[in-house]
């Protein structure tokens, strides 16, 4: 009785422990894409800040970016 109760409890520990891992796993693969997000936005952040010290025209950095007029033009502001 005392072996199948132990083993019960081995086969639900080591189901949490599964799942805590792939939950681990998640998180940091969720924390690469946040970084890699971030860096990307970083980048384009800081082209954009070239093209207007060059005075390129905001249609181009639109169509450049993706970013919209608005954001751009605040960005100019700065």
């Amino acid at each position: 009785m005392i072996i199948t109760e132990y083993n019960e409890q081995w086969a639900m520990d080591a189901a949490f422990n599964d799942g805590l891992e792939e939950g681990i796993e998640k998180g940091i693969e969720k924390g690469r894409e946040e970084g890699r997000a971030e860096g990307r936005t970083e980048s384009k952040l800081e082209m954009v800040k070239n093209l207007l010290n060059v005075k390129t025209p905001i249609e181009y950095i639109v169509a450049a970016t993706g970013w919209n007029e608005e954001t751009i033009l605040r960005l100019a502001e700065k």
